[in-house]
């Protein structure tokens, strides 16, 4: 990473002796303004009337994100799609691009609605949920749009909801039951009236997706047939989605960002190795096999898959090619949105897998049965 010269760092200095501090964690002097603006103002508003208070909350503030601490733990919060979601240490922070893959699913779910009927119920399966972000996004997405619009001719009807997330972190659980108490009674509490089926749409449970059940006396975290067996869930879910650790334990040594690596939990970033297992290039791959099996399980039909790359995503789509069961396998770029000019087709196993979008290789989907008429793909 190149040096800060030291003309930029005395500019900053002259501005606000803030920026000065600052500088070397954000590199760019228009970016470090508005991440020290963002600071002072909630440093204002978390300390009401009182300007000492608020200034040396700033002070601490600017010390923690000089030091690498990511500025969504700082400020507590940070925006998906339309919402904004809470942020706490020890849960990841949701990313832009898992926001874009969600819009995108939610739009291709509503056009498929609107030509050929909503089903009268739909559930979503989140695993690996974390803050829980993915669950609301795609609910808010998909219930914002419940009633009749003038943005919808015909009038699109959306079937009644049911989303279940699914995490092995007890303080990720915590924080994204908390986001759905703010989602539904701040953040959008007109929907209150319109959703006659209330928070209850989303709920959460604990559970580890990567064990399978056993017969040993220990306790531990249940598998996930185990949790669901036990809290009553439904034995099916019409789409299975998922943000799995899926960072190798060698990239996250050598490519992960400092900050990430120090301050947001590996647990969320990378797959643990089965016992006696060695580390190998490939390791971040681990959820995936079991993300197909479960989805298998509970008869999806349609799954979202987030992956770190275009490299891993080919290796995921070749692991759904394989399982046999779906009709349709594509990988969506960062930038999901279709474009013509930048459509690639790739040959797996004899089937052909669409690449779309403009990006990094970013999520596998795939379909069968009545997720084709769903997507409007028939």
């Amino acid at each position: 990473m190149p040096r800060i010269s030291p003309h930029i760092l005395r500019h900053a200095r002259k501005i606000d002796s803030h920026l000065a501090s600052l500088l070397p964690v954000c590199r760019d002097l228009r970016h470090t303004q508005n991440e020290l603006r963002w600071m002072r103002e909630h440093a204002a508003q978390t300390s009401i009337n009182s300007a000492g208070v608020s200034a040396s909350r700033l002070r601490e503030y600017v010390t923690r994100r000089a030091r690498g601490e990511p500025l969504q733990y700082i400020l507590g919060t940070e925006h998906f799609g339309d919402l904004e979601i809470d942020c706490r240490p020890g849960v990841l922070i949701p990313r832009q691009e898992t926001a874009a893959s969600v819009t995108r699913l939610a739009t291709l779910l509503r056009d498929g609605w609107r030509k050929h009927g909503s089903p009268e119920q739909f559930s979503v399966l989140d695993l690996c949920t974390g803050s829980g972000c993915i669950p609301l996004l795609l609910h808010h997405e998909l219930a914002s749009k419940r009633t009749p619009s003038e943005d919808f001719d015909p009038p699109l009807s959306v079937p009644e909801l049911r989303v279940l997330g699914v995490d092995v972190a007890p303080e990720a659980l915590r924080l994204a039951k908390y986001n759905v108490r703010k989602y539904f009674n701040t953040r959008h509490p007109e929907y209150m009236e319109m959703l006659p089926y209330g928070p209850h749409e989303i709920s959460f449970i604990q559970a580890d997706v990567l064990t399978k059940p056993t017969s040993s006396p220990v306790p531990t975290v249940p598998t996930l047939p185990e949790a669901m067996h036990k809290s009553k869930q439904p034995t099916s879910f019409d789409i299975l989605i998922s943000n799995p650790p899926y960072i190798s334990s060698n990239s996250f040594l050598r490519t992960t960002a400092a900050s990430v690596r120090r301050y947001e939990p590996k647990l969320a970033l990378v797959p643990r190795p089965p016992a006696g297992n060695e580390s190998t290039e490939n390791d971040g791959d681990a959820f995936y096999q079991h993300l197909l099996q479960h989805a298998e399980d509970v008869q999806a039909k349609i799954v979202l898959f987030e992956v770190a790359g275009l490299n891993q995503a080919k290796r995921v789509a070749s692991l759904t090619v394989a399982q046999g069961i779906w009709n349709t396998i594509e990988i969506w770029r960062d930038d999901p949105t279709p474009k013509d000019d930048e459509l690639q087709v790739i040959t797996i196993d004899q089937h052909n897998v669409r690449i779309i979008g403009s990006g990094h290789g970013r999520s596998v989907f795939a379909w069968r049965g009545v997720g084709a008429h769903w997507l409007n793909t028939t």
